[in-house]
C-alpha cells in the first residue's frame, strides 16, 4: 500500500453484512443460535423505547446490543453520535461493503484502516457459555472480516481469538488467520473477566461469569502458547477501550444521551490503564 494521504486511521470499525453469519455456519448443528437480524417490538429489547418495529442482532437467542442494529455514527454523518440505525435498511452500504467504503476513506483522505469489530461482536468474542458456538462464530467472523483485506490493501482487519475451547484452539485459529494473511488479533485484556446473561433475552457485560470460571488470568503461563503463535506468525494484539471488559463505577442513569457518552469514555480508557502494566 503507498500512502497517498499520510493517514491511517487506528480505531476504525467494520460492520459484517447481516448475512455474514447465516451464509457460514451449520443450520443444522446450530439453528437459531447463529447470529442473525431479527424484528422485534420489544421494548425491553431497544436501548431507547419506541413504538415502531426495530431489528436486532441476536446471538443464541440473546440480542448483544439493545441501542441499534449496528454502531456507526461517524459515517452515517452524526457529530453528536446520538443517531445508531434501528433496521437495516437504514444502514448505508460502505458501513458494511468494503468496495463502497472506499470512496467514504478518499473523501476524508484516510489512506487505511485498523478494523475493530462492529455488533454482534460483544467484548471482542462471543462468550456464550457453549465452546463449540464460540469457536464456529469466531472463525466465520474472522472469513468475512478477511474479505475486507482482499478487497483492498487499504483495509486492516482483526482477527477475533476463540477462549472456551482451549488454548489449542485458539493457537490454530491464529495460525490459520496468518496463513489467510491477516496481521492482527484482537482480545480482552482479562480473560477471567467476561460477559454473562441477564434474563432470558438480553446479553449484558459483566465483571465476572462463573459460568467461565475455569479461563485462565492474562498472566498465567497458560497463555505462552498463544503468544508464541502470535510472535511467529507476525501476529500484533490489539485491545480496544474498555480492553472487553468492564471495570468502572455504573454510570448515573439520569444523563441525557451526551453525557452519559462524555462520562463513559474516560472510564473505558482507564480500564487500559489498570491492565497495561501487566504487560510490563
Amino acid at each position: 500500500m503507498k500512502l497517498k494521504y499520510g493517514l491511517i486511521s487506528a480505531d476504525s470499525h467494520a460492520q459484517l453484512h447481516k448475512n455474514a453469519f447465516t451464509s457460514r455456519m451449520s443450520h443444522a448443528k446450530f439453528g437459531d443460535r447463529i447470529p442473525h437480524v431479527i424484528e422485534t417490538t420489544d421494548k425491553s429489547m431497544m436501548a431507547e423505547p419506541s413504538d415502531q418495529a426495530v431489528e436486532r442482532w441476536v446471538v443464541n437467542g440473546k440480542v448483544v446490543d439493545t441501542r441499534g442494529v449496528t454502531n456507526c455514527p461517524a459515517i452515517m454523518g452524526d457529530p453528536h453520535r446520538t443517531y445508531t440505525p434501528q433496521r437495516w435498511d437504514e444502514v448505508l452500504p460502505a458501513i458494511y461493503d468494503p468496495i463502497a467504503r472506499l470512496e467514504v476513506l478518499d473523501s476524508d483522505r484516510v489512506d487505511a484502516e485498523v478494523l475493530f469489530p462492529n455488533p454482534p461482536v460483544q467484548n471482542a468474542t462471543f462468550f456464550q457459555g457453549d465452546a463449540e458456538l464460540e469457536l464456529a462464530c469466531v472463525k466465520a467472523y474472522n472469513d468475512a472480516i478477511n474479505e475486507w483485506r482482499q478487497a483492498s490493501d487499504r483495509y486492516i482487519p482483526l482477527a477475533l481469538v476463540p477462549y472456551l475451547s482451549g488454548i489449542e484452539a485458539a493457537v490454530a485459529e491464529v495460525e490459520r488467520v496468518a496463513e489467510l494473511g491477516m496481521r492482527g488479533v484482537l482480545m480482552i485484556a482479562e480473560p477471567s473477566n467476561a460477559v454473562k446473561p441477564a434474563g432470558d433475552t438480553i446479553f449484558r457485560i459483566a465483571s465476572s461469569n462463573p459460568a467461565l470460571g475455569a479461563l485462565n488470568h492474562f498472566n498465567d503461563p497458560y497463555w505462552d502458547p498463544l503468544w508464541a503463535a502470535c510472535q511467529d506468525g507476525g501476529i500484533s494484539i490489539h485491545w480496544h477501550t474498555s480492553a472487553g471488559i468492564q471495570l468502572r463505577v455504573p454510570l448515573w442513569r439520569g444523563y441525557i444521551r451526551g453525557q452519559m457518552l462524555a462520562a463513559h469514555a474516560p472510564a473505558t480508557f482507564a480500564v487500559l490503564a489498570q491492565f497495561l502494566p501487566n504487560l510490563i
